[in-house]
């Protein structure tokens, strides 16, 4: 036990011993010790060093250099292939073209099937439903009857009898005010009576209009 506790005194003794004996230096790596003209030359003896591993750092990559330079140049795409490699490859490129051709067309189907359905067709749908509407609210001047009386009196190849042509000068003429422009054949504006007299007067002239036109509609008549 006691050579142990001795053994490691003079271990701790001895490194104390090296750390006093060891020089100081200073910031830039110079001893305290040395003098200002031992630091100058030691000073460029480092720079020298320096110098030197530098040459040789520049030396050797310009030796890198040269080697590259000179290294035979391979050639590199399809020209370094052969022949049988050359083919395969142009022909894989020709799958690879259809494929991707393939594909962008049935985008673009895909793309314009969704903006007809979206957008075209629903606005076409609403504008024949719309003109259907139209259509079947259609109700005409005249019964298909007195078109086809009226028709039939005015073919060329026909010669009606005189009832049949006064039966379709009747039904022409009772849409006289439907076929007429309202500026060649004005509505006149009804003003309201102010008394008593001027509504009896008014209700006897539409009595006579009315006795005017059931005149004309009968059979036999001509004036209109």
């Amino acid at each position: 036990m006691l050579e142990r506790i001795r053994w490691w005194l003079a271990s701790v003794f001895a490194s104390w011993a090296l750390e006093l004996m060891r020089p100081e230096t200073t910031e830039d790596g110079f001893s305290i010790a040395l003098t200002d003209a031992e630091k100058q030359a030691q000073w460029r003896e480092r720079r020298e060093q320096r110098r030197k591993a530098l040459e040789r750092k520049v030396a050797e990559q310009q030796a890198e250099l040269e080697r590259l330079r000179k290294r035979p140049v391979m050639q590199s795409g399809p020209q370094a292939l052969p022949t049988g490699g050359r083919a395969a490859l142009a022909a894989t490129i020709r799958q690879e073209r259809t494929k991707l051709q393939t594909e962008f067309d049935r985008a673009v189907q895909a793309e314009t099937a969704r903006a007809i359905n979206e957008t075209v067709l629903p606005r076409y749908n609403k504008e024949m439903a719309d003109a259907r509407q139209v259509i079947e609210s259609r109700k005409g001047i005249m019964p298909r009857k007195e078109y086809l009386l009226i028709t039939s009196c005015l073919h060329p190849d026909r010669s009606p009898s005189k009832e049949r042509l006064n039966e379709a000068f009747i039904a022409f003429t009772r849409h006289e005010l439907v076929m007429c422009r309202e500026k060649e054949m004005p509505t006149a504006a009804t003003a309201i009576p102010r008394n008593y007299e001027e509504m009896t007067a008014r209700r006897e002239e539409m009595r006579k209009r009315r006795e005017e036109i059931r005149r004309r509609q009968q059979p036999g008549s001509t004036k209109r």
